[in-house]
């Protein structure tokens, strides 16, 4: 299970190695992405872009109680069944699958459309918001650009800043909804700022 020696002279390896994994599903996915970014940096270095090597390299980063008997099993199997003419794409590729069918969040998509039906906006934190709309969008695998992913976007605007946002021109795309609503929120933003308003029961019906 030793990785490929890479010799001296050769080139040195860039960035910071991931973080080692425990176990824990809710850190798999940042793990998995760490050690492709990483991979990806060095993909110039002799030997990373060898599929076994990268399977070994992340199984020197795995350990602990929890992950040991898998850590263990998933080396006994590379050194005893994986034959030369096995190092594919396909190699890589199957143990990517396996990684995530044992640590991976199967739950993760379904939790993040539930979650983005219950955002809400809180003025006057709109990029906060977007941000947050967007992270679990990507979760879920909701298109930016379909129209049930714009109307879950605006149905979780703040009111006074949906109704300004659906004003003529009415945006169209995503990225005008969204470019819309970060400058009416600006706006309101700087309007209360020079009346001096604040957000209460005796604010003046201006906006």
């Amino acid at each position: 299970m030793a990785p490929p020696i890479i010799q001296a002279g050769d080139t040195r390896t860039a960035g910071a190695l991931p973080q080692i994994f425990g176990g824990s599903r809710d850190k798999a996915d940042n793990f998995i992405e760490e050690v492709k970014d990483y991979l990806q940096l060095n993909e110039s270095v002799p030997g990373f872009n060898s599929p076994r090597y990268k399977i070994t390299f992340i199984l020197t980063l795995i350990k602990g109680p929890e992950v040991v008997g898998w850590k263990r099993d998933m080396g006994r199997w590379l050194d005893t069944q994986v034959l030369p003419q096995d190092n594919t794409r396909a190699l890589w590729e199957g143990f990517l699958i396996e990684f995530a069918d044992q640590f991976q969040d199967t739950q993760r998509e379904m939790r993040a459309r539930q979650e983005i039906a219950k955002l809400k906006m809180k003025y006057p934190d709109i990029d906060g918001y977007i941000a947050k709309f967007e992270e679990l969008a990507r979760i879920a695998e909701y298109n930016t650009g379909s129209m049930e992913t714009i109307q879950l976007f605006l149905n979780s605007l703040d009111r006074k800043i949906l109704a300004k946002v659906m004003g003529m021109p009415v945006p169209i795309t995503y990225l005008q909804f969204k470019n819309r609503a970060v400058q009416v929120t600006k706006a309101k933003q700087v309007i209360e700022g020079i009346l001096g308003e604040t957000r209460g029961p005796n604010t003046q019906n201006w906006w």
